[in-house]
């Protein structure tokens, strides 16, 4: 099974929801024992009063290790509104293929399929691979990955009569993260995980993920979620802001 996973994080961001990124570090920094895993997490929170807020995310991720590959699937759905008023509504899934090369580096490939509903982004369906590194394999406290890659995008924005701009787009990117994890106490961790994705035909148009979080188990199995996540767009589209900020709390259950 897996180990314990981070599942804590809070942070303040300055991202966009317009991006073509999903968080590994769960993937990336557990180990799993041969057969199935996974976990389910279901978040919400609110607010009524001055200020009426509503937002619901539910999401599982699914492992399949063999003796030298690992395959994963992670779902995600995220819903919310303002004032009776819906203002985010967004979903992902995502495929991943693993494979050993030797004890501290892997080569990798993926698949996404994705919406965005405010970020205009109507389909986003992109294929990439890569390779990557694992630091402090002899470390019982800390765990590090560093990764290199690429993968090509194919989105279609969503049409507004009011906007003029290209509603499909074909580029490839290049795909570049870093991820650290250590415990500053016997059942707390903290991590920090850095994604940067530059367009490889023009380097100025970049999307960048930065995460920092705490996990806090609850039990053996179930966990509490409190976090923010959020991404950066050098390049949006059109009426589409650069910066966006989200938190959110929850549990999760392990299998």
């Amino acid at each position: 099974m897996l180990k314990t996973r981070t599942i804590v994080m809070i942070l303040s961001f300055f991202m966009s929801e317009a991006n073509a990124i999903v968080n590994m570090d769960n993937l990336h920094l557990n180990s799993n024992k041969g057969g199935i895993s996974g976990n389910f997490n279901l978040n919400s929170s609110g607010a009524y009063g001055n200020s009426e807020q509503f937002l619901i995310e539910s999401g599982a991720d699914f492992y399949a290790k063999q003796s030298q590959s690992l395959q994963y699937l992670t779902l995600n759905y995220s819903y919310g509104e303002s004032f009776s008023k819906e203002n985010q509504n967004k979903s992902y899934v995502h495929l991943r293929h693993i494979n050993n090369v030797d004890s501290s580096s892997t080569w990798e490939i993926f698949t996404q399929i994705e919406q965005n509903k405010f970020a205009r982004l109507n389909f986003r369906g992109l294929v990439g691979g890569g390779y990557r590194w694992s630091f402090l394999k002899h470390s019982k406290h800390s765990s590090s990955i560093i990764g290199v890659g690429a993968y090509f995008s194919e989105e279609y924005l969503t049409h507004s009569s009011d906007i003029s701009e290209e509603r499909s787009l074909q580029l490839f990117r290049g795909n570049f993260y870093w991820i650290f994890r250590t415990n500053i106490l016997e059942n707390i961790t903290l991590f920090n995980t850095t994604y940067y994705q530059p367009d490889l035909e023009n380097p100025d148009d970049y999307r960048v993920l930065e995460i920092a979080g705490i996990k806090i188990p609850l039990s053996k199995n179930l966990r509490l979620n409190l976090y923010g996540e959020g991404t950066f767009d050098s390049k949006p589209p059109a009426n589409v802001k650069k910066g966006d900020l989200s938190y959110k709390t929850g549990i999760e259950y392990k299998f």
